[in-house]
């Protein structure tokens, strides 16, 4: 981990950072934050996830994911929907028909029910920011060992499993919290036929907390560069889709576009970007 980006500027054709620099707002100092500069000198790599995933972040991403699992009510609708649990251990757990669960008031008269359904002897466990650490930990343990499929983790079949996770965390209460993470109430979500209806706003409340963080973490100067992200896509989950043949992911997702209108960065600044 590096102390800070000034040492990688040294004897380059880079500006050092925290160089002072003069727009049409006036003076100022650009470059990493002093906020942050302290969370690099600690060299603490956990203490850096923290500064962006600050505990308000955890917090609301535990409070809506105990709502969304086991507090709100849900009825069963006539449709369905085809599942395929890719996670699965097993070769016989193929594609299977669900009924589509439709959320209802609590007052509702009907035959309602919470979204977990209780297996065996096991409860719904309750979500706390001490959990997501610990389920964000796995996911990116799982990334760095490579894994093919997350269980493996806990498996003793083929030697796959790691006593680090297995302390940590159960099986089952990390497919738990994979299976409901939420982020916003459901009830509080604009139709799609809504004048103010944004096809990220499962995701909104997230964002925007760590929008702050980012916009705290280093000070724009007044010449940026602005670059986008392709990530392949094939669902059908998110709106602001693009199918473009010639490119090497046909099907992809131009984040540029949707996060550039929730920057806090002045329109002066903006125009040169083209």
């Amino acid at each position: 981990m590096p102390v800070g980006w000034s040492a990688f500027c040294v004897n380059k054709d880079l500006p050092v950072a925290q160089m002072a620099y003069n727009s049409h707002a006036g003076g100022g100092r650009r470059g990493p934050s002093s906020k942050v500069s302290r969370v690099l000198h600690s060299r603490c790599i956990v203490d850096l996830f923290l500064f962006f995933f600050t505990p308000d972040i955890l917090q609301t991403i535990a409070r809506e994911t105990n709502r969304y699992g086991n507090e709100d009510w849900v009825m069963e609708s006539k449709q369905f929907h085809t599942t395929n649990n890719s996670d699965s251990e097993s070769s016989d757990d193929e594609g299977h028909k669900k009924r589509v669960l439709v959320q209802v008031k609590p007052s509702f008269k009907g035959e309602k029910r919470k979204r977990y359904v209780k297996r065996g002897s096991r409860d719904w466990v309750k979500v706390t920011p001490g959990y997501l650490l610990v389920f964000f930990g796995i996911i990116l343990i799982s990334g760095a060992m490579k894994v093919r499929k997350t269980n493996m983790l806990w498996g003793t079949k083929w030697q796959t499993g790691l006593p680090m996770v297995q302390n940590a965390c159960t099986r089952d209460s990390f497919n738990q919290i994979r299976q409901y993470i939420h982020f916003v109430d459901n009830m509080k979500l604009l139709p799609k036929d809504h004048p103010r209806w944004d096809p990220l706003q499962k995701i909104q409340p997230i964002l925007d907390l760590l929008l702050k963080q980012l916009a705290l973490a280093y000070v724009l100067g007044d010449r940026l560069s602005i670059d986008e992200a392709m990530i392949k896509y094939c669902g059908k989950f998110v709106s602001f889709v693009q199918y473009m043949p010639k490119k090497p992911t046909i099907t992809l997702l131009l984040l540029l576009v949707e996060f550039l209108h929730r920057l806090p960065i002045d329109t002066e600044i903006m125009k040169y970007s083209s």
